[in-house]
């Protein structure tokens, strides 16, 4: 907050964002995850096109990859806001483990956002306690 503004204006009533210091790390291992995937998803499609992973498996792990980042970036900005987000690719992740069945190489990245998804859930619900 400012501090020279005087305390009845509208800028000393909103709510200073809050970030945490888990919010730093959390946006570098989404940024490792990312490269991790780019990495990857040659190969990936290539099992795409043989079918050894179905189109709609790919597809929900692209739309959990999105959601990941998009939660951690929120995670960034507010750490007390996203837990939804979080949760969302938490669980489009966990379908995609459900429905794939595979725990390969090119499916260690996605494992490692599962992971991202759920301790960015556990740290808003943690944080929205505490504020």
């Amino acid at each position: 907050m400012n501090p020279y503004t005087p305390p009845d204006s509208e800028v000393a009533s909103k709510t200073a964002s809050v970030r945490h210091g888990m919010a730093g790390p959390m946006l570098g291992l989404a940024m490792f995850q990312l490269v991790w995937v780019a990495a990857v998803m040659g190969d990936y499609f290539t099992l795409v096109n043989t079918g050894t992973i179905s189109a709609m498996g790919a597809l929900i792990s692209l739309v959990a990859c999105v959601l990941l980042y998009a939660a951690v970036i929120g995670f960034f900005i507010n750490s007390t806001r996203g837990k939804y987000r979080f949760v969302a690719a938490a669980g489009s992740f966990a379908i995609w483990f459900l429905t794939e069945r595979h725990l390969d190489f090119w499916s260690y990245p996605f494992l490692m956002g599962f992971a991202l998804a759920v301790i960015g859930c556990g740290a808003t619900m943690f944080l929205r306690r505490r504020h």
